[in-house]
């Protein structure tokens, strides 16, 4: 009996992680062959300087690979990487207040409360910053609606980080 408890725990264990990850990868702002933010290495927004990334220097989570224009930036993420993925699945912040996948421009992103916004132009960008609590309440909203919670520990794709 403990054998059959302990292998239904395994394969629902299983199914919970492949559902996560089929999720990430059908919401989260990717190209064709996974790779996040149109190979953007999300620490150098952080960094005040956005760069591509080398997909020679990268990281696999979840079915979603994030790619790092050099070693040093790459490590700072596997610190923390659940704080650096970049919130509402990469996609524009302010479009989400409206429930739209929208593409960014990485000309226009901000850096609030250590988390990274992308947006697909400067006057997103003024929107949402301008009144960031409400707008940020009003995207998380519409985000839950794309993509229920699981487990809000799965990842920050999920978790409410202000």
């Amino acid at each position: 009996m403990i054998n059959f408890l302990f292998f239904l725990f395994l394969v629902s264990g299983n199914m919970r992680i492949d559902h996560v990850t089929a999720h990430r990868a059908d919401n989260f702002n990717i190209s064709g062959d996974r790779i996040s933010i149109d190979y953007y290495d999300p620490i150098s927004f952080y960094k005040g300087s956005p760069r591509i990334g080398l997909k020679s220097i990268s990281f696999t989570y979840n079915s979603v690979i994030f790619c790092f224009a050099d070693i040093d930036n790459k490590n700072q993420f596997l610190k923390d990487h659940l704080k650096y993925e970049p919130r509402f699945g990469g996609w524009c912040a302010y479009s989400m207040t409206e429930g739209k996948k929208v593409d960014f421009d990485p000309d226009y992103y901000k850096v609030i409360n250590d988390s990274l916004y992308l947006f697909k132009d400067e006057n997103a960008k003024i929107k949402f910053v301008k009144d960031f609590d409400k707008m940020h309440k009003k995207a998380w909203t519409e985000w839950e609606k794309i993509l229920p919670t699981f487990d809000s520990a799965d990842s920050a794709f999920r978790s409410k980080r202000f």
